[in-house]
């Protein structure tokens, strides 16, 4: 309904994993085999059992948390953070990615499903982290899908979004 659609656009937020860096999901799929591996490991579920939190709360962790697997606090975190415990080596710039990320005169702001920590090693390894203002991820939306309109009211909170015609 804008003469020019992004004319009122201030902020930007990009999405990491599989979007920032391409590596045919190489990624993806090994975060999802290390998410089975912990819940095997540390919770004595079955690693199936995370496709299927996934599907039906969102996220994983969010599914761990509603079904009472894991309470808020020291022990999530530390299964956070092991979930993103894995090779990043594969995740490595494409020519051009610095100069186009440069080139979006807004605010711009990584979100994340991931933890902080893991976007910034992906940032790092991509040379790219001094480009975003801040990493708004899974912990900020308190695992929260980041599809989820809660979600997305989290990033623009924290962005400093007013309205979302803004993003």
């Amino acid at each position: 309904e804008y003469d020019k659609p992004l004319a009122d656009v201030e902020f930007v937020f990009f999405d990491l994993d599989d979007c920032l860096y391409q590596n045919d999901y190489r990624t993806e799929r090994i975060l999802t085999e290390q998410i089975g591996n912990v819940m095997k490991s540390r919770l004595n579920m079955e690693k199936h059992l995370a496709k299927a939190l996934y599907l039906e709360h969102g996220t994983t962790i969010r599914g761990l948390l509603n079904t009472k697997k894991v309470k808020p606090g020291k022990e999530l975190m530390d299964i956070v953070q092991e979930f993103h415990d894995v090779d990043l080596s594969d995740v490595k710039p494409a020519k051009g990615l610095r100069d186009m990320i440069q080139k979006v005169k807004k605010r711009r702001f990584i979100f994340t499903a991931s933890i902080r920590e893991h976007a910034e090693k992906c940032l790092e390894r991509l040379g790219i982290a001094d480009l975003f203002e801040n990493i708004i991820d899974a912990h900020a939306c308190k695992y929260y899908s980041k599809h989820s309109d809660q979600a997305f009211r989290t990033a623009m909170n924290i962005a400093g979004v007013k309205h979302a015609h803004q993003c």
